[in-house]
């Protein structure tokens, strides 16, 4: 899996929903980015703190090279968005930007989760469902990411299609 720290962060925004820990939302290579970034798109209603890279380790015992430190959308579900597990998801993109997707199996059906990963933002798309079966729940990830790419100019080939929807319906 490909790690989310990357190396002209300086700057990181930390986030937390009433009592859940804290996670590393994005990083930043400005002070003044990471703090317009918490003013224009975190909801009011989450804790959050810009720290420097040197006291996330110390002061927080967050490590940004662990990509278990960065905000995982099933910790914090602001609007009805569970996100895909980035360990077990389907990668669909160019490495610089793309969604991971998965299926999950719920009392009303089938539905699909996603996270959109870029240099800067971790975000979980709304989920979608509910579907009939996995299949149908497979290609509708598949479906999202391809939106997405084609929406922010991420080429997401058809081989790397066929190989989610397989990887989709594996488990």
């Amino acid at each position: 899996m490909r790690k989310i720290n990357q190396k002209g962060y300086k700057w990181y925004v930390l986030v937390s929903e009433l009592d859940a820990p804290w996670f590393v939302e994005t990083g930043w290579e400005f002070k003044e980015d990471a703090k317009e970034h918490t003013r224009d798109n975190l909801p009011k209603t989450w804790a959050h703190r810009v720290v420097a890279k040197s006291t996330l380790v110390r002061s927080w015992g967050l490590d940004p090279d662990q990509n278990a430190s960065w905000a995982q959308p099933t910790k914090r579900n602001p609007r009805g968005r569970t996100g895909a597990d980035m360990d077990t998801a389907a990668y669909l993109g160019d490495g610089e930007a793309g969604v991971y997707v998965d299926v999950k199996k719920r009392r009303a059906g089938w539905f699909v989760v996603a996270s959109m990963d870029s240099p800067h933002v971790l975000e979980s798309f709304s989920d979608d469902g509910p579907y009939k079966t996995r299949l149908d729940a497979a290609q509708a990830a598949v479906d999202t990411a391809v939106d997405w790419g084609f929406d922010n100019d991420v080429r997401i080939t058809k081989k790397d299609q066929k190989a989610a929807l397989k990887f989709l319906m594996s488990e």
